[in-house]
């Protein structure tokens, strides 16, 4: 399977895409590993000790690639650092790769980085929200047209 620019772009957002480049270009990825439906890299950010990631990554049935991330960085997961971990696949040609699709990544275990990542200071209701928005984008499948990079979720919960 491979990604493009694009599908970084639409996983990491503009900003995020724009500092991986900077990262990826100033060398700062290493241990970067290709594991066929995972990256696994290093990123050297403004601390002494370099971000872990571990990145997967699947396809649509509309043939969209997505990516489930994590980082051990405090942003945790769709992050600069991740970003320039996936331009290192595309500098290396390595953006290739293989395993299943959308249901695969779903039900296969999430990423985990050795160690544990340290506690999200998010409350546990705001990190629940999050994860539960990035389920729904995963399960995705209504064939968005490839130009439309915005869409707005409204997201309703009793307190009954």
């Amino acid at each position: 399977m491979t990604y493009s620019e694009n599908d970084i772009l639409f996983h990491i957002g503009p900003r995020a895409l724009e500092a991986g480049l900077i990262y990826q270009e100033q060398r700062r990825v290493s241990g970067f590993e290709n594991q066929g439906d995972a990256v696994i890299a290093k990123v050297q950010g403004n601390e002494p000790k370099p971000y872990q990631q571990v990145i997967k990554i699947a396809r649509t049935s509309a043939g969209k690639a997505i990516f489930a991330s994590e980082c051990s960085c405090p942003v945790g997961a769709k992050c600069k650092l991740g970003a320039a971990a996936m331009f290192e696949g595309l500098a290396r040609g390595s953006a290739s790769f293989g395993g299943g699709g959308a249901r695969d990544l779903m039900q296969s275990p999430a990423p985990r980085l050795q160690p544990p990542l340290p506690a999200q200071s998010l409350p546990p209701e705001l990190a629940t929200w999050f994860e539960d928005l990035d389920q729904a984008r995963l399960r995705d499948e209504d064939g968005y047209p490839e130009k439309q990079r915005q869409r707005i979720v409204y997201v309703q919960r009793s307190t009954d």
